[in-house]
């Protein structure tokens, strides 16, 4: 399924993005046990409304997509009005 970026959808995107590297960095320094079950746990916490109304989904095909994203620095210097070019595909 692919998705046509915006704002708040970069903003989901981000905010995974981080959380990603954040547990990664957590489980370096023997934090956590393991960074990908954090980064799940995060995902499954958003609201429902919120996933839906950015056209994602809390399924396997979503979570690993987000889990192997890497945001392109195009997407960041991207206008707002201009994003919709972009597509997040899972």
């Amino acid at each position: 399924m692919k998705v046509q970026l915006n704002k708040r959808l970069l903003k989901v995107l981000c905010a995974l993005s981080n959380k990603r590297s954040l547990a990664i960095s957590e489980s370096q320094l023997g934090l956590i046990e393991d960074w990908t079950d954090s980064l799940r746990e995060y995902f499954n916490s958003l609201p429902k409304a919120l996933i839906e109304e950015v056209g994602l989904k809390q399924n396997e095909f979503c979570y690993r997509a987000i889990e192997s994203l890497r945001i392109p620095s195009e997407w960041l210097e991207t206008e707002a009005d201009q994003l919709g070019q972009f597509e997040f595909g899972y």
